[in-house]
């Protein structure tokens, strides 16, 4: 009877062991499980930010392209609507105050909940008035609740024609843009 309840003690002790092994070996597993969770929300937040920091530069670049037409591309582009027609007729026609913003929204953007995006754009006068001005560009695009900015700026000059005599006096009605720093 001895033996039988020794016997009985040693089988309990491990049953006992067997089970504790098992929990910690539970432990360990859900462990990895919150580990690799936590890793790919992270993961998706980075993907995030670095698609709405894509979509904000592409915009940027986009906007850069209309703007900074030459004097010599300026004959082949005289379409209506760019923002280099928008920006040129407001500041010269003086409808569009010095400091003043504009905000533009992406209505070429097919924008859904998880994406919007606007331009919002200002610019100061310079010392000879709106012929050595600046133009601020702000785009701010957000996706899936990740925001991203990037301001670029732009300086004016205007062209001449070489027989112009009168280049001071008589400055032509286009303005022409240079990106001078973008952050």
């Amino acid at each position: 009877m001895k033996q039988h309840r020794q016997r009985n003690g040693q089988e309990g002790i491990a049953m006992i062991i067997v089970v504790c092994i098992m929990a910690v070996l539970v432990m360990m597993s859900l462990a990895l499980l919150l580990a690799s969770s936590v890793m790919t929300q992270n993961a998706g937040r980075v993907k995030d930010q670095e698609q709405s920091r894509i979509l904000t530069v592409s915009l940027a670049d986009e906007l850069e392209k209309e703007l900074t037409v030459t004097p010599s591309q300026q004959e082949k582009t005289q379409a209506s609507g760019t923002i280099l027609e928008f920006v040129n007729s407001k500041i010269i026609s003086g409808s569009w105050s010095s400091g003043e913003e504009q905000t533009l929204d992406s209505s070429a953007l097919n924008q859904t909940n998880e994406l919007s995006a606007q331009a919002t754009l200002s610019w100061e006068e310079g010392e000879n008035g709106y012929t050595d001005a600046s133009l601020y560009i702000t785009v701010h695009c957000i996706y899936h609740n990740m925001p991203f900015s990037v301001t670029t700026i732009y300086n004016a000059y205007t062209a001449y024609a070489s027989d112009d005599e009168n280049q001071n006096e008589d400055v032509q009605d286009t303005l022409y843009w240079i990106r001078s720093e973008r952050r």
